[in-house]
């Protein structure tokens, strides 16, 4: 399931996050993190089956020879 997934790189930023004497590492490791899980609670919001839900279908553009 992919929001088991992103929740593992999740824990594994957090991990990172406290092993780090960057401040400014920390913070971007948090930020991730905290992405991931609303990455993960959003695809399990779909049902699981949609693992990229948070990305907006292609637009079909006509083309220019029409």
């Amino acid at each position: 399931m992919p929001a088991r997934k992103y929740l593992r790189h999740a824990e594994e930023f957090e991990r990172l996050a406290g092993l780090t004497r960057s401040e400014t590492d920390r913070d971007m490791l948090l930020f991730g993190a905290r992405n991931l899980r609303r990455l993960a609670d959003r695809v399990r919001g779909s049902g699981g089956d949609a693992e990229a839900s948070h990305v907006r279908p292609a637009v079909s553009v006509p083309s220019k020879r029409d």
